[in-house]
């Protein structure tokens, strides 16, 4: 996934959207939890950063 993605959005009791949560961070979306509540400053998601391999970094395939 790339930086900015939007992964949800934050509303209170009755509905109003408060947030849009967006991935800070591009790479693998490994936990992305849908159950609420949620609290402040609780993760919401888990983002896997990808290494480039040596390969990529030599341009091949």
């Amino acid at each position: 996934m790339a930086a900015g993605t939007e992964l949800g959005v934050i509303t209170d009791y009755f509905g109003k959207e408060l947030q849009t949560v967006v991935a800070p961070a591009s790479g693998i979306l490994l936990i992305l939890f849908g159950k609420p509540p949620v609290n402040v400053d609780d993760n919401i998601a888990v983002i896997g950063k990808v290494q480039p391999s040596i390969s990529s970094l030599n341009g091949v395939q």
